[in-house]
């Protein structure tokens, strides 16, 4: 379920953002992109989005490619990409709180 990852697999800004607002570099849990959007949404409805790509498809619907967010202000970001693989970054004082959300994930 989770695997290695290259730090470019993560947009710098997010990882910059994450470093400046916490002091230091998160630590990083990739989840396997075994997952639907529908999942994700309901796992993460009540954070809060702070960076999204999207492009408009040509009936008029809004596909959203990649997404960063606030899951745990106390050290707790998500990043989505358009494969609908999960990236925690997360302050080690919070990892428990991230084990639990990839066991929420799990059971999806």
């Amino acid at each position: 379920m989770m695997e290695t990852f290259q730090f470019n697999d993560i947009p710098t800004h997010i990882i910059d953002k994450f470093r400046d607002r916490f002091k230091h570099y998160p630590t990083i849990i990739k989840v396997d992109p075994n997952y639907i959007k529908s999942d994700l949404d309901k796992v993460f409805k009540k954070s809060n989005v702070f960076w999204l790509t999207s492009e408009i498809t040509s009936e008029g619907d809004i596909n959203v490619k990649q997404k960063a967010l606030e899951y745990d202000p106390s050290g707790i970001y998500v990043y989505i990409n358009s494969d609908n693989t999960v990236f925690i970054l997360t302050t080690m004082d919070r990892k428990n709180v991230s084990d639990f959300m990839v066991n929420s994930l799990k059971h999806k």
